[in-house]
């Protein structure tokens, strides 16, 4: 399961242990959303009221794959991928 924070953090967290796995630390601010890649379940992208959406690989957690911002003037409260995986979209208070 991922998690998102008001620390700007995400974390992967091993359930059955009830121990966190690996963190993801780029957001500048809290993380509002995240939704998995329903084709590829190894990548994810996250939403922050940082007005970023970031796409992380959780086989290379020290740094996202790729960063979106500019595209909001508004904090990013929702996002989730399309079937296909290749697009998602995003919801903001803007």
């Amino acid at each position: 399961i991922l998690t998102g924070s008001g620390d700007g953090t995400i974390i992967l967290w091993d359930i059955s242990k009830h121990q966190p796995l690996q963190t993801f630390a780029e957001h500048a601010q809290d993380v509002m959303s995240i939704a998995i890649n329903p084709t590829n379940p190894s990548t994810f992208v996250s939403a922050s009221v940082d007005k970023s959406t970031k796409i992380w690989d959780i086989r290379t957690p020290d740094a996202s794959v790729l960063t979106i911002s500019g595209c909001h003037q508004g904090d990013i409260n929702s996002v989730d991928y399309m079937q296909n995986g290749t697009t998602f979209g995003t919801g903001s208070a803007d």
